[in-house]
């Protein structure tokens, strides 16, 4: 096709600004209100990115961008991978046949960076806090340990570490 790095970015952030023009003037003026009339309220890490070109597509002059706005987002994406990690904390105590497991609760869950630092876990025995995996791990890949220093509490446990990318 022949076209630039930026060319090619262009085009997905007017696709994505369509995307999110829509919603908004669907819902004012399937409700009577002239969109035109307010000011647009943005929030996210990308917010401010998209604000202007959102507002222009729906002829609103005002933006506004709260100065926590990013952080607002930071917290939302944290409860969502908190909530992935208690998915998995259950799905682990409601299928186990280990007493330690289901009855004891003698386990964690979490997620991890692609660098390997902590995203979230489930609030139980956090054994692997200060471990950091390195970004070696490839699909299909699986880690299993029960050396203290990989990420048990104590000797006896097992830790298993895999791969996961939603593709």
């Amino acid at each position: 096709m022949g076209l630039a790095a930026e060319e090619v970015a262009g085009g997905f952030l007017r696709v994505a600004n369509k995307s999110m023009s829509r919603p908004i003037r669907g819902l004012t003026e399937g409700r009577g209100i002239k969109a035109v009339q307010h000011t647009l309220a943005t929030s996210s890490g990308a917010g401010g990115q998209h604000a202007c070109d959102v507002s222009g597509a729906l002829q609103i002059r005002d933006n506004v961008i709260h100065r926590y706005s990013s952080n607002l987002s930071a917290y939302v994406f944290g409860h969502r991978f908190m909530g992935i990690a208690e998915q998995m904390d259950k799905t682990l105590q409601n299928t186990s046949v280990l007493i330690n497991i289901k009855e004891r609760i003698d386990y964690s869950c979490g997620l991890f960076s692609p660098s390997g630092g902590l995203v979230a876990n489930a609030p139980h025995i956090v054994a692997y806090q200060s471990k950091k995996w390195d970004n070696t791990l490839r699909p299909g890949d699986v880690i299993v340990s029960n050396h203290p220093a990989a990420g048990g509490s104590h000797l006896p446990d097992v830790t298993a570490i895999a791969h996961y990318r939603r593709s």
